[in-house]
């Protein structure tokens, strides 16, 4: 629960500099950013948490639907469709088919 092995590696890997050192710290979430960002590690992944955070955000949901009979009053909760179509570039896909028929 502490980020030791990190902070161990880090003080002793002499090529932080030149290699970009990423670390998925899912043990360390006591540890601010800031302190992995001054060991020198380039890249911190918190993907665990934003995975655990999707699952209450969709049971949520999913229980507003399921006790409300409907899904119209969930837009202030949920994003657009054209959000979705813009993070997974969508957009670029369609004009690739055009492009390519």
């Amino acid at each position: 629960s502490d980020p030791s092995d990190i902070e161990d590696f880090m003080n002793n890997w002499e090529f932080k500099e030149e290699c970009p050192v990423i670390i998925v710290p899912t043990k360390y979430w006591k540890t601010p950013t800031t302190h992995f960002k001054d060991l020198g590690c380039s890249t911190i992944i918190w993907a665990n948490h934003n995975l655990r955070a999707c699952v209450n955000a969709m049971q949520e949901v999913s229980q507003k639907i399921f006790r409300d009979k409907m899904t119209g009053n969930l837009s202030s909760k949920i994003c657009s469709v054209r959000k979705i179509f813009e993070l997974t570039n969508m957009f670029e896909l369609v004009d690739a088919e055009k492009k390519y028929r």
